[in-house]
């Protein structure tokens, strides 16, 4: 890809990780300009994160898909590509169960018994920096173990 070209497979690595995980510490502030007289632009900046986090994720995939192959023999990468494969699979079906009972723990932080209180969601906000945080580390120790392999 472009990005690949320009950035080489650890830049775009790097830059697909943190655009487009971080980013997602954005997403409550969507909350704070949502109004009835806002509601398209609050919309609109929705739209807009979500495909700027998209399109950096798809990038971030398919070099990470690139770098993993590199780092092994040739007559080893079907394993590698199979441990892989379960590793996704494992992360989908347990990362719902923990963000879950993260965003049901920071939500509940949140008490607005008068429908007019226009106070920062600290709940959701918290929630959303923690995923955040903890999914570009993760990332980010992947990224630094791939480099020291190579």
């Amino acid at each position: 890809t472009n990005l690949c070209d320009q950035f080489r497979i650890y830049g775009s690595l790097d830059l697909g990780a943190a655009l487009g995980i971080l980013p997602v510490a954005l997403f409550p502030l969507a909350s704070l300009v949502y109004t009835n007289a806002n509601k398209r632009w609050s919309m609109v900046y929705l739209a807009l994160l979500s495909g700027v986090t998209k399109v950096f994720q798809s990038a971030f995939f398919s070099s990470i898909t690139v770098a993993t192959n590199r780092t092994v023999p040739a007559e080893m990468r079907s394993r590698m590509n199979a441990l892989g494969s379960i590793g996704a699979g494992l992360s989908k079906a347990f990362g719902p169960l923990f963000v879950g009972i993260w965003m049901a723990f920071c939500l509940s932080l949140d008490t607005q018994d008068d429908s007019n209180d226009k106070s920062l969601p600290i709940g959701s906000l918290l929630a959303w920096f923690g995923i955040a945080l903890v999914s570009g580390l993760i990332m980010f120790a992947v990224l630094r173990s791939l480099q020291e392999r190579n």
